[in-house]
């Protein structure tokens, strides 16, 4: 059985040597100043570099989180989107709503018009409050771990756990962008500890908030509602205390509990429950058939292995036979989510390296349990070098991968970059056929062209988009107007080049609608391979000239290359 050194356990320390004993409660003792620390520098690795994107166009899925939430403000609070539930999107509501009113108390906004025409000339303070409210739970996640810490592994255990979470490369980088991950991070660390409380105490408070908590993180992203396992094995493991667990089953403070996960994803989310039938068809088209390609999770679990390191996953590891093999039903608990969590992704056989996230506070927990029991088992080691060598080392990897991480987010993305070149070099009022992230200013002509598109469209969705294109129409821009040229699948269209829809490959299209130039950025994962692409490509080169090309960045999630082609004038 593990032991811990803290008031829970104080039988274990009295019966150590009195040399042994000071030599570990000293160690426990962790000074006041390193907990302030370790939340300076989660909060510093969070906020350098959040700029990123803001001026030429959004990272990853921010768009369809922070446009969404911004629609609310039409009155109809249904997202009618559900890859993601709305509890994320709500929250970000509120906090615009907020800007409002301070906007409008200081004569920045006349009207809700001019709010919605400001997001629509510069949308850079929308994402960045929504980028903060990401940081701001991204910093509050490495202080809910330490504080569950503290109780679980003692103070020295519990500063390693959150200096871990504070510099892990996969949450620092989704702490930066207006996404639903470091919400979940944070909500999946308030119910790890809930669920600690209710195996401890088992009162029925300790079950209502456990099953508020992740109701709320259900409501957030999908994944936390995996905790409900390890909610009824603490209930179960609890019970067989009496040596009848088979009865626990019945008891109402699990029903609570159960009742509570329920009735908060309810009120995060309702539309997820009140639309169901068109919710399910999503996350089955949008979540749960989405597939990676076996050169893709490569890439990925290599990253994995280059940004953490050898020792800290030989650590997890190590935690985790303690845990499995060693440990209480504390220990043990933490195992059930990671366990669920890690089956149900190599049954899908789908990677990325957001999708790993959910499982870093464990992670990070089994890594501080292994290094605190060594240096319980060899005590006359815990004050002394072999500690700190080993925390320096675990610390050291993942340090240098958020550093490179933070130059690299500092640079700017590749959309970002072709967005300054096209501005500085192609005159106003040229034709772009582009895809929609890229945020050029529309002349009115492009905005009539878009909504000539939406005519035929039924839907809320395009009945939105419509509304926010006529506002557009009457805003003033400040930088170069363009026409731009989109998909005739638009507004379904999500990216040029990336969908299937065909006419996305159609250059003599794009030509006959007068397109001049097109701004391009280039598929991942070996697509160029595919025959629509290489024909694609192939009219592009017969009709245009590449001239000028943005390099990757280093990193996939910034960008990849994009090229800008000019079409030849004829005679040329």
């Amino acid at each position: 059985m593990i032991t811990r050194h803290d008031p829970g356990n104080v039988a274990t320390l009295a019966a150590l040597p009195q040399s042994s004993k000071a030599e570990v409660e000293a160690c426990e003792r962790a000074p006041r100043w390193a907990v302030g620390l370790v939340l300076v520098v989660a909060a510093l690795v969070r906020v350098i570099g959040l700029s990123v994107g803001l001026s030429g166009a959004a990272v990853g899925d921010e768009p369809s989180v922070v446009q969404h939430a911004l629609a609310f403000g039409s009155g109809d609070l249904n997202p009618h989107y559900y890859v993601y539930p709305a509890f994320h999107m709500y929250v970000l509501f509120a906090l615009f709503a907020g800007y409002y009113a301070v906007g409008r108390l200081a004569g920045l906004f006349d009207s809700a018009a001019a709010f919605a025409r400001a997001f629509l000339v510069d949308a850079a303070p929308f994402y960045l409050l929504a980028r903060v409210a990401s940081v701001a739970a991204g910093v509050a996640a490495v202080w809910v771990l330490y504080r569950f810490a503290r109780q679980l592994l003692g103070e020295r255990g519990a500063l390693l756990a959150a200096a871990l979470l504070a510099v892990n490369p996969f949450l620092v980088w989704d702490s930066h962008f207006a996404i639903a991950d470091a919400p979940m991070v944070l909500f999946l660390s308030l119910g790890a500890w809930a669920i600690d409380r209710v195996y401890r105490w088992g009162r029925s408070r300790d079950y209502f908030w456990a099953g508020v908590v992740i109701g709320l993180g259900a409501a957030t992203k999908y994944l936390p509602i995996l905790m409900v396992v390890p909610l009824v094995a603490a209930h179960l493991w609890r019970g067989a205390r009496g040596g009848r667990w088979w009865e626990a089953l019945g008891d109402r403070r699990l029903w609570l509990a159960g009742g509570m996960v329920a009735v908060a994803f309810f009120v995060g989310s309702p539309f997820t429950v009140l639309d169901a039938g068109k919710a399910i068809a999503q996350i089955q088209t949008n979540v749960l058939k989405s597939v990676s390609g076996p050169s893709q999770n490569r890439i990925i679990l290599l990253k994995l292995l280059t940004d953490y390191g050898v020792p800290f996953l030989v650590l997890v590891g190590a935690g985790t036979w303690l845990a499995a093999r060693r440990g209480g039903a504390r220990e043990r608990l933490l195992l059930l989510f990671p366990a669920v969590y890690l089956t149900l992704a190599l049954v899908r056989g789908y990677w990325a390296t957001r999708y790993f996230s959910p499982f870093m506070p464990f992670a990070c927990l089994l890594a501080a349990l292994a290094l605190v029991e060594a240096g319980r088992r060899w005590p006359r080691l815990a004050g002394g070098r072999f500690l700190a060598l080993a925390t320096a080392a675990v610390l050291a990897v993942p340090t240098w991968a958020v550093a490179r991480d933070v130059r690299l987010l500092t640079r700017g993305t590749t959309r970002e970059q072709a967005t300054a070149w096209v501005e500085a070099n192609v005159t106003a009022g040229s034709a772009l056929a582009t895809d929609p992230f890229f945020r050029f200013a529309p002349t009115p002509e492009t905005l009539q062209a878009k909504l000539d598109l939406l005519e035929h469209r039924p839907g809320p969705k395009a009945r939105l988009v419509a509304q926010a294109l006529r506002l557009q129409q009457g805003a003033r821009f400040t930088r170069p107007r363009y026409r731009l040229i989109f998909s005739r699948n638009y507004p379904d269209s999500s990216a040029f080049g990336i969908a299937g829809r065909q006419d996305y490959y159609s250059v003599p299209d794009y030509l006959e609608r007068g397109a001049e130039y097109f701004v391009i950025g280039l598929p991942r994962y070996g697509e160029f391979e595919a025959d629509t692409y290489r024909a694609f490509y192939g009219d592009l080169g017969r009709c245009c000239d590449v001239v000028h090309e943005i390099p990757p960045t280093g990193d996939p999630r910034l960008g990849t290359a994009v090229r800008i082609y000019r079409v030849r004038r004829q005679g040329g």
